[in-house]
């Protein structure tokens, strides 16, 4: 149930008091300095004590305070004891990994929707050293102090609570190899909503400085200039009287009531307007400490992915500023395969998932292809299994080192010609490149200088893909599963991961 904040945290604090984040059976971030913050009266003393570690301070102007803890190894439980005027107890507290899962609904997809018929693997899901805590939907104009969260054990019970379905099922997968693999406490914070576009996970200050984004914020503004909520109302009302009508005669006749109205709502209150996720779902978390974040988002934007790509760069060097730690690890998924109703809008999602890809450019990012998991057919596909999974061996490769594993999609390197064939050259495909569905290799294109293209016989060469030029003499761009929903695309590498999509040219996006 989506809640929107005005003022959720008052400026008397009276008592000391901690922020949700810190909260019974909560995980903090090992070998790290951890951050733990809260409120209090102007300039009153408040001591905190973690582990056998004590820090003293005094609150601000404003009532805030906050103190840093030297760097502790993977424990627990301990016990947390915040003194000023009253105390503070908050206990069953773990040292581990903490991630976040943010974006949109893959992310915020919860385990209830993926299971299927096989309810029973939620008896596989009792991990009391895997924690929880569920951001809510909320949104504000304005940065808030707090949340309404609470940490949780990761059981059959809790993972199917709040949220849409319970807890992201990418998050909690993710987390389970972690948990195996690592042997140490794992806490996971989701903060996601379904159908948000990336501008309102960035702050204000940060939109605006997307010069892609103008247009965007040109147009809210035009919305909240043009909005008269006498007019709204006396809308609604209409539209009220004549659903009841309708309702009406629904019901005598056995058929589906229709959708009832939505009350009015500020164009500044919805849920796409800039900033608002942000202000509530990230800002309140800052800067609880964590390893990294990974990150399920885009389908919103597809019909601007030059803005997006701008504003996606933007967002994660803004959010390692913010947490100040400028190479922490952001590791995310790109867009899916989907059936495309309109021919016109076949090219949205290639142009989405090159925008995505583009991140790869920035340092200690990494990024999951998912052509093989998804059904086309729906975009809340259900197979979420090996996307946290795949997002968790490189954790495991990147972040933590473990040198054994080959977790990386090839990617599209550079060209070479040889004769009259041209070869494509891959990363991460040093042990090979095959398909797995015994067919010969599909899904490449090939264009000459009128940017018209045709499908293309492509053979593999160990590490490579050659392609010969009998339907083109002189081809000028390759592209390779560049469509919304790419079924021929069936090139592996070795190591069992599809080959990302790519083209090789930069002719002007449609």
């Amino acid at each position: 149930m989506l809640s929107i904040l005005g003022l959720m945290v008052s400026t008397g604090y009276a008592e000391v008091r901690m922020p949700a984040v810190f909260s019974d059976h909560m995980v903090l971030q090992r070998d790290q300095p951890i951050a733990v913050w809260g409120f209090a009266d102007p300039s009153e003393s408040v001591t905190v004590t973690l582990n056998k570690q004590t820090q003293t301070t005094t609150a601000n102007r404003d009532g805030k305070w906050r103190v840093t803890f030297t760097a502790m190894k993977a424990g627990g439980p301990f016990e947390m004891t915040v003194k000023a005027q009253n105390t503070l107890n908050i206990s069953d507290i773990l040292i581990g990994e903490v991630w976040l899962c943010s974006g949109q609904s893959n992310m915020e997809q919860g385990i209830r929707f993926t299971l299927g018929k096989n309810w029973k693997q939620l008896k596989e899901m009792n991990h009391p050293r895997m924690r929880l805590l569920l951001i809510p939907n909320t949104l504000s104009n304005t940065p808030q102090d707090d949340v309404k969260a609470q940490w949780k054990l990761c059981s059959e019970k809790t993972i199917l609570q709040d949220g849409w379905g319970g807890f992201s099922a990418v998050g909690y997968h993710f987390g389970k190899v972690l948990l195996d693999e690592l042997d140490v406490p794992v806490g996971l914070i989701q903060s996601s909503v379904g159908g948000t576009p990336i501008e309102v996970w960035m702050s204000d200050a940060d939109v605006k400085a997307v010069p892609e984004a103008k247009p965007i914020l040109d147009k809210w503004a035009t919305k909240v200039r043009q909005y008269k909520p006498q007019y709204a109302q006396k809308r609604y009302e209409k539209a009220l009287a004549q659903w009841q009508v309708k309702a009406k005669a629904s019901e005598k006749q056995g058929k589906k009531t229709p959708p009832k109205p939505q009350t009015p709502t500020p164009p500044n209150l919805q849920s796409w307007y800039p900033s608002t996720r942000y202000n509530t779902m990230i800002w309140p978390i800052i800067p609880y400490c964590m390893r990294g974040i990974l990150w399920y988002q885009g389908y919103a934007n597809r019909h601007n992915t030059v803005a997006y790509q701008s504003m996606f760069h933007r967002l994660i060097h803004s959010w390692r500023q913010s947490w100040g730690k400028p190479d922490l690890p952001f590791y995310f998924v790109q867009h899916s395969p989907l059936k495309t109703k309109k021919q016109s809008d076949t090219d949205l999602l290639a142009n989405l998932r090159e925008a995505q890809a583009s991140a790869l450019d920035l340092p200690n990012t990494a990024m999951v292809v998912t052509l093989d998991v998804a059904d086309p057919r729906w975009i809340h596909y259900g197979n979420k299994k090996p996307v946290g999974q795949r997002l968790a061996n490189i954790a495991l490769k990147q972040t933590y080192g473990k040198t054994n594993l080959q977790p990386y999609s090839p990617l599209y390197d550079h060209l070479s010609t040889q004769n009259d064939q041209t070869v494509i050259h891959f990363k991460h495909a040093d042990h090979g490149l095959m398909t797995t569905d015994n067919k010969p290799v599909g899904g490449f294109e090939i264009a000459g200088s009128d940017q018209q293209f045709v499908p293309v016989t492509a053979d593999i060469d160990g590490s490579t893909v050659r392609i010969k030029h009998t339907q083109i003499n002189k081809p000028v761009s390759i592209r390779y599963a560049w469509d919304n929903n790419p079924k021929d695309a069936n090139l592996f590498g070795k190591n069992g991961l599809p080959v990302a999509p790519f083209r090789t040219d930069n002719w002007l996006l449609k």
